[in-house]
């Protein structure tokens, strides 16, 4: 079968086309499209997102001609939450008796559903339900309760919500643009799910990837997908701050910071002057100390590290050692290093690449890893051995099918 990976980012649109054959992700092509239609990860123009996301489907449909079953498209945005919920689940259901009944998938089901039928906010919808632990009878806690007894079933699902105008803006953009067999994924996950497995889960890991307008952050731990969060700043708040203080214009920032931009004060020339090539200033004014420059990156970058370390510490994980981090403003030299200055100094770099996917000749290149991570997430959960004699609608039912186990 054929899938596609559609990440709808704020700069770009992103596809990747896949094969999907005896359990193997095979990429067949990868594509991107630069637009205007969207601001820190949501919509704000339908007609140009459409526009560009069909540019894309030409340029990823090339040559190919056959069907594809369906988009697996990312989601993002700050207004995006997290909660946890508990809910109890009687097995016995006789009035006056307690029995132990051996819990089936049906059971384990129920207490996803009701969790999320009870705890849905107002003018919101549900992207993900996700458990991180199941008790039986008030007893310790189990991942996987299935074939064990008890009068009771217990579950804690961390629910992702989305708010419905976005998510209605989004299927109305996907519509447009005749894609109609989807299924969304919460970005954070989605890039995540590209460069970790299963040993990165269970041993506990943060991933953090820098954007270009947002920060993602997704934490594992014990096999579990704990909490995510997306942060309004990432790489294009370091560019507005080169432009507004060295008077200078956009492009010209954007320039600046690739090529100059360095976060180990000990490794720069403090002496070098860049010059701003198009600049507000005058001839005279036009060269711009190496450190200053510098000193204007670290200080947004390290606002950004520190928004992401106080969510990490709010949220309970200070005890995990094992982070990942990607994304655009690690072409900054020393950004990486600088982070684990911030956190512990006697870390080690994590080997970031793929994993789980058949490159087949294309390089890893982490501008995908959304668009890779959001088809790897969607197959790592559904069953396709029976695709062949799926019925038609099976795919509209997994669109709306909202228990994700990770």
């Amino acid at each position: 079968m054929f899938l596609v990976g559609l990440d709808i980012g704020s700069k770009y649109v992103k596809g990747c086309l896949f094969e999907y054959l005896d359990g193997q992700l095979k990429i067949l092509q990868l594509e991107k499209v630069e637009y205007k239609g969207s601001q820190k990860g949501v919509t704000i123009d339908i007609a140009k997102t459409v526009d560009a996301i069909n540019s894309l489907k030409n340029n990823l449909f090339s040559g190919f001609n056959e069907t594809i079953e369906s988009y697996i498209v990312t989601i993002s945005g700050k207004d995006i939450s997290n909660f946890r919920v508990s809910h109890k689940l009687p097995l016995w259901k006789k009035e006056g008796e307690q029995r132990r009944v051996k819990i089936t998938q049906k059971h384990v089901d129920g207490v996803i559903s009701l969790a999320s039928d009870s705890y849905q906010l107002k003018n919101t919808m549900i992207l993900h339900t996700i458990p991180q632990y199941y008790t039986i009878d008030g007893e310790h806690k189990v991942k996987n309760p299935v074939d064990m007894t008890g009068t009771n079933l217990e579950g804690e699902i961390c629910i992702i919500n989305a708010p419905s105008l976005q998510v209605d803006n989004l299927e109305t953009v996907l519509k447009k643009c005749n894609i109609n067999s989807y299924y969304l994924v919460y970005a954070p996950i989605a890039t995540s799910e590209a460069v970790i497995d299963e040993g990165n889960k269970e041993r506990g890991v943060v991933f953090i990837n820098l954007g270009a307008q947002t920060t993602e952050l997704a934490i594992y731990n014990d096999g579990i997908l704990s909490d995510t969060e997306v942060i309004s700043l990432g790489s294009d708040n370091i560019t507005k701050d080169l432009k507004y203080v060295l008077k200078t214009y956009y492009d010209n920032a954007e320039r600046i910071k690739r090529e100059y931009g360095n976060v180990d004060l000990d490794k720069i020339d403090k002496n070098l002057k860049v010059r701003m090539e198009e600049s507000m200033l005058d001839e005279e004014s036009n060269l711009k100390n190496l450190e200053l420059i510098s000193k204007i990156i670290i200080a947004r970058l390290e606002e950004i590290y520190e928004i992401v370390l106080k969510k990490i510490y709010d949220k309970g994980h200070q005890d995990i050692k094992h982070i990942i981090l990607t994304g655009p403003a690690l072409a900054l030299k020393g950004a990486e290093n600088y982070f684990r200055k911030m956190t512990n100094p006697n870390s080690s770099p994590e080997d970031v690449h793929l994993k789980g996917i058949e490159l087949n000749g294309f390089r890893d290149n982490s501008d995908y890893y959304t668009a890779i991570g959001a088809v790897k997430h969607f197959v790592n959960n559904y069953s396709f051995a029976a695709k062949e004699e799926a019925k038609p609608s099976f795919w509209s039912k997994v669109k709306n099918f909202m228990g994700d186990i990770v």
